[in-house]
């Protein structure tokens, strides 16, 4: 009991936290709520339908409900962070982890119709396993949909990260032609980002008079288009947009001031930013 009390007021401390934390970086206040949801839901449903009970008559000695509970919040979140994979390791794991759990409940819900009962407890209800594996299958395919969805279309947060990455990104590339041109006199004919040999991440290609020249820049980030178009021999106009933001970047050489539009306005005006 004191392993469950304490594993719950460390959920509450984490679901207040949520928001704050990850407003500005993945995965995002609304996928790491849904974990949390996800795995109170595993463990309120399999302890609800007795399935606990099963599983220490079956597996003694194995673990059960908190540190499941602890080890789905704890170790899977934090993982997904750091190694900034949000959908392979958040929202695959435990909703397959919950999927499984509903299955065994199916099963041990024949199990207990059955005339050999002996594996199972005295108490055990196959209506009860059977209802309960069947809610918690459906809720583990509904909570990771909707934190997603609410993520991609009413997450202003995420929204405002991902249109200052496309920002950042057109400074920075207008940096490096600036320092370029001081070098050379000149601007490359064209610029494009490349991945590395490896893959792992992107840099910019730029070419001039045909040949590549020998520039080191960093890429764009990961989802971030950046555009350049040379106008004139001194002139150039970058353009930035990250692909799940709101807004178009322009950034040129007459004035180096960075301008912005909404995304889907494409004949729109351009405001000063």
């Amino acid at each position: 009991m004191k392993t469950v009390m304490s594993v719950l007021c460390a959920l509450l401390i984490f679901a207040s936290l949520a928001k704050p934390a990850f407003a500005n970086t993945g995965p995002g206040p609304n996928i790491v709520l849904a974990e949390l949801l996800m795995a109170i839901v595993l463990w309120a449903l399999t302890a609800a339908g007795g399935g606990y009970a099963i599983k220490k008559m079956k597996k003694p000695g194995k673990g059960i409900g908190a540190w499941e509970l602890a080890l789905g919040v704890f170790i899977v979140a934090p993982l997904s962070v750091m190694l900034s994979v949000v959908l392979p390791v958040t929202l695959l794991i435990l909703p397959a982890w919950g999927i499984k759990r509903g299955w065994d409940m199916q099963k041990w819900s024949r199990e207990a119709r059955s005339a050999d009962r002996s594996a199972l407890p005295a108490d055990a209800s196959p209506r009860r396993l059977a209802l309960v594996g069947v809610i918690l299958i459906i809720l583990m395919i509904a909570i990771p949909v909707a934190a997603v969805w609410r993520d991609a279309t009413s997450n202003p947060y995420a929204v405002r990260g991902y249109n200052a990455a496309a920002h950042s990104d057109i400074r920075n590339l207008n940096t490096n032609l600036m320092a370029h041109f001081e070098d050379t006199k000149a601007y490359p004919d064209s610029v494009e980002s490349v991945s590395d040999k490896d893959k792992e991440y992107r840099l910019y290609k730029a070419t001039a008079g045909g040949k590549d020249l020998k520039v080191n820049w960093g890429g764009p980030s990961r989802n971030v288009e950046v555009t350049y178009k040379k106008t004139a021999k001194e002139a150039y106009v970058l353009n930035a947009m990250h692909a799940k933001g709101d807004r178009e970047y322009k950034l040129g050489s007459e004035d180096y001031v960075v301008y912005f539009r909404k995304k889907e306005d494409k004949e729109g005006q351009w405001e000063k930013l």
